[in-house]
């Protein structure tokens, strides 16, 4: 009949990519001004190596773009596209995006794989769906400043007391 078909699938053309990120040392100050490092991880669980793997995180405008390292591939902060290429069976690549906190803007800082040549068993990479376990979300808000100051006053007026003589003050 011509209303049945089906499909084989060649396990060489198959992958279970997966993307954690997180924030790096959370509980460092986040002063507006310093600098904090998100780390993004992106696992291969086969059962073939992923090629044409890419990752989509441009930092939003709460942070400015100080360096980056990885493991494997090349970032762009520019584009925020992390052009990681290959990872086989069982491996990690990780990227470290360090970054200055601004004192205003849009914390939540997403990452996504958005590429890769096989099919992936469990997601679809670039489509913004955040349940799946290729996009992943860590953020960070700045902590202000204290500036605190004490003023204290006599609250009669009389900053000239004689001896013996009872005065209020207010701090």
């Amino acid at each position: 009949e011509d209303d049945y078909s089906s499909v084989t699938l060649n396990p060489l053309n198959l992958i279970d990519l997966s993307l954690t990120k997180t924030l790096v040392d959370p509980l460092f100050d986040a002063t507006i001004g310093n600098l904090k490092t998100f780390e993004i991880r992106v696992m291969n669980d086969g059962p073939s190596t992923a090629t044409g793997v890419e990752v989509t995180d441009l930092l939003p405008n709460g942070y400015d773009f100080f360096n980056y390292s990885s493991t494997i591939g090349t970032y762009n902060p520019i584009t925020g596209l992390w052009n990681i290429g290959f990872i086989e069976v069982g491996n990690t690549a990780v990227l470290s995006i360090e970054v200055e906190v601004l004192e205003s803007g849009e914390y939540v800082n997403c990452a996504e794989i958005t590429a890769a040549n096989e099919i992936d068993i469990d997601s679809t990479p670039g489509n913004g769906d955040a349940t799946e376990d290729d996009y992943d979300c860590a953020s960070v808000a700045p902590n202000s400043k204290l500036d605190l100051g004490i003023v204290k006053t006599v609250v009669d007026g009389n900053e000239s007391p004689q001896v013996g003589e009872v005065i209020t003050f207010e701090i």
